[in-house]
């Protein structure tokens, strides 16, 4: 649930709050490199069958550049969360 007193920016594309929006990320970003575990896993396997490709269809479309720019070793992980929060928060 979203913090009430801190502002977030909605994501105008699916209106998802950007603090939901970077767990989502977080969750992705385990599971694509292996660091989730198998029961994490197996509840979200559970509660959404097809999460990551419903979570990357909420994803603004710099995001999943700079998830896929991550991912590929392109950029670390600091300037990575970074940019997201930049795109999200508008800071």
């Amino acid at each position: 649930m979203p913090d009430p007193g801190k502002a977030v920016k909605k994501n105008p594309e699916k209106q998802l709050p950007a603090d939901v929006i970077i767990k989502m990320i977080d969750q992705i970003l385990r599971f694509s490199s292996g660091e989730m575990s198998v029961t994490e896993q197996a509840e979200l396997n559970s509660s959404m069958p097809d999460w990551h490709e419903n979570y990357w269809a909420h994803f603004p479309e710099k995001i999943r550049g700079l998830i896929t720019l991550y991912l590929k070793g392109k950029i670390d992980s600091s300037t990575c969360w970074d940019e997201i929060e930049k795109e999200l928060y508008g800071e």
